[in-house]
């Protein structure tokens, strides 16, 4: 096959607050606008919030601030939140009753 011209792929920004994790006892974020973009995104499954769902996390690039920020899937298309780079798991699941005790 002949490449007759190279072009980029589509590209995917979205300009978000530094919020930090509004849960449990995790330090606030900044507040500073920021333009993330796909390669500044992991993709963790989140026990400790959102009941083992996956969401993106973006750690603020600030050097004062640095805490992390959930961006829920719907933010962004569905062929970024699938190509997002697996991240570490948080917290872990709960199961109540239909086990042994």
């Amino acid at each position: 096959m002949k490449v007759l011209e190279e072009r980029q792929g589509p590209t995917w920004s979205r300009e978000v607050v530094c919020e930090g994790r509004k849960h449990g006892r995790h330090r606030p974020g900044c507040g500073s606008r920021l333009l993330v973009e796909a390669a500044d995104l992991t993709c963790v499954r989140d026990y400790d919030a959102h009941n083992g769902q996956q969401v993106a996390v973006f750690k603020c690039p600030l050097e004062h601030c640095g805490v992390e920020t959930d961006l829920p899937a719907e933010a962004m298309p569905a062929w970024i939140f699938d190509s997002l780079v697996k991240g570490p798991q948080r917290g872990r699941p709960t199961y109540y009753g239909g086990g042994r005790d």
